[in-house]
């Protein structure tokens, strides 16, 4: 396939695929917006302690480089969006792994796959973006995307929590959010499948 059949391809692509892209990055980043305000307090609130906390965040944040690394590679080798529908997956999987129960355990297990997929999912998002608008006009909305999601969502965990519905409801909200980006992913690979295949699984 030489690069003037990948630019055809690129002019089938649907207006809406871009726009429900810039949808499932705000969606995502509820997820981003509610965890990273209350997680810290959630462990709190299962009696563990600061240093313990602290350390674990420390840790996670520095084991997410790898993620950068590890995308670049699945990126050359699996194209952007099967990654990505995986990593979604896996995100969902931990936020309800948290919503059952907050332990030391599941407390550093959701720090680093949180942490490591953050990243990894940045990576892709864009990457996705930057296949199917190469004006980069969508892409250049991204940021406005995450930030009003950002502050979007810790007031709505907040309102979770004043009507006493625990932490586990936060982190149930958290797995909506990221189950609704991966279903717009989703759909937006399978019509790429058909209007672009090349597109579909190009990196």
């Amino acid at each position: 396939v030489t690069e003037a059949d990948i630019s055809i391809d690129k002019t089938k692509i649907p207006e809406t695929l871009p726009r429900l892209c810039l949808v499932a990055v705000f969606s995502f980043y509820l997820l981003v917006g509610a965890y990273w305000a209350f997680i810290e307090r959630a462990g709190v609130a299962a009696d563990l302690s600061s240093t313990f906390i602290s350390g674990t965040l420390t840790w996670g944040q520095i084991f997410s480089l790898t993620g950068t690394l590890l995308a670049l590679w699945l990126a050359r080798r699996f194209g952007q969006s099967k990654p990505l529908l995986f990593a979604l997956s896996v995100m969902i999987v931990t936020m309800l792994i948290l919503a059952i129960r907050v332990d030391a355990t599941t407390f550093v297990f959701s720090i680093f796959s949180f942490s490591f997929f953050w990243i990894f999912i940045d990576v892709f998002q864009l990457g996705t973006l930057s296949n199917i608008d190469h004006s980069g006009r969508y892409a250049a909305m991204v940021p406005a995307c995450q930030g009003a999601a950002q502050a979007i969502a810790p007031t709505m965990a907040g309102i979770l929590l004043s009507y006493q519905l625990g932490y586990s409801s936060v982190m149930i909200m958290c797995a909506l959010a990221t189950a609704v980006a991966l279903y717009i992913y989703f759909y937006v690979y399978r019509e790429l499948l058909q209007v672009a295949p090349d597109v579909a699984d190009s990196d």
